[in-house]
């Protein structure tokens, strides 16, 4: 501080700064963390190759994967509320909107003021209802979700969708072809012998390092399920509320639409479960499995579709 300051020689006191988020997110994707030398926000590059002046906290592999985490991290929490009903993001309207939490106060014959909590489609929130839309109880809909879930999912295992990243050698591969056509032209034009061993050393090394990457170039990432010996039933058992079971389902993957009408409000509403071996199953499969981690949009479209053809049946 004192340089940027040209206070040279002179005692000053630490100026603290609040720690956030997205100072803490703009540090873990930086590559100083791989060892790299970094200039004017790029990595510094020597003979085509990020330069390492620092023994690294992680190794490439492990950036790799902090980065994928990192950006699942920050969709996941993009829009977070801390009210936000816990079903958030699992309840869907036939629409295709995401239902959320009201409450209004009603009063009762003997003048006791009862609060009134209910679901309703999101359309709602423009000042006009979709065709679809239909307010429900809360604790009737809760009923309704987990009578719906367990007879649907309660004994099937639980898996997790683990997200592997991929490799991308193809702008190493460039530079490093690069670097070995301008330590082709050195060498040719090189007069010391002390100078042509190292650079012919250098070379050498160079095409040792592309001939091994120039094996995969490219290798995407990719989802792998694996499973975890557990039951969604005894899952389900094992957790207090709707606090763990919400924020669970959606997690997992599950997403609920809530079908009926206004008439039918009494008698209960009509919970379609799409669980994720139902979007597994689909001929897009492959499409859903890669998927970026954290990207709820796409798989929310895709468990859409998949609502559309069981109402069309």
């Amino acid at each position: 501080m004192n340089a940027g300051e040209r206070k040279g020689g002179v005692k000053t006191d630490l100026k603290g700064a609040r720690w956030t988020t997205s100072t803490l997110g703009k540090i873990l994707k930086k590559p100083i963390l791989q060892g790299i030398a970094m200039h004017k926000g790029e990595a510094l590059l020597r003979d085509g190759i990020p330069v390492r002046w620092a023994d690294p906290i992680l190794s490439d592999e492990e950036f790799a994967k902090l980065q994928v985490a990192v950006v699942a991290l920050g969709r996941h929490r993009a829009g977070i509320k801390s009210k936000s009903s816990p079903m958030a993001g699992v309840l869907y309207c036939p629409c295709g909107r995401k239902m959320y939490e009201n409450g209004s106060a009603g009063k009762l014959n003997t003048g006791e003021i009862r609060p009134h909590r209910y679901f309703r489609c999101s359309s709602w929130s423009n000042g006009k209802a979709c065709e679809f839309s239909v307010s429900w109880p809360q604790d009737q809909l809760y009923a309704m979700v987990e009578h719906a879930f367990l007879a649907k999912s309660g004994d099937e295992e639980i898996v997790e969708r683990q997200y592997v990243p991929g490799r991308d050698n193809r702008k190493r591969i460039e530079e490093l072809e690069r670097a070995i056509g301008n330590l082709s032209q050195s060498i040719a034009l090189a007069a010391s012998p002390v100078a042509l061993s190292s650079l012919t050393s250098t070379l050498e090394r160079h095409a040792a390092n592309l001939e091994e990457l120039m094996a995969e170039p490219f290798v995407p990432g990719r989802w792998q399920v694996v499973g975890t010996g557990q039951t969604y039933a005894e899952k389900w058992s094992t957790m207090r509320g709707w606090s763990e079971r919400g924020p669970f389902l959606c997690e997992a993957g599950f997403r609920l639409f809530v079908w009926g009408r206004r008439k039918d409000r009494g008698r209960g509403a009509t919970v379609h479960v799409i669980s994720p071996s139902d979007v597994a199953e689909r001929e897009s499969s492959a499409l859903v499995r890669s998927i970026e981690p954290g990207d709820e949009e796409a798989w929310n479209l895709e468990a859409l579709e998949i609502f559309k053809e069981v109402l069309g049946a």
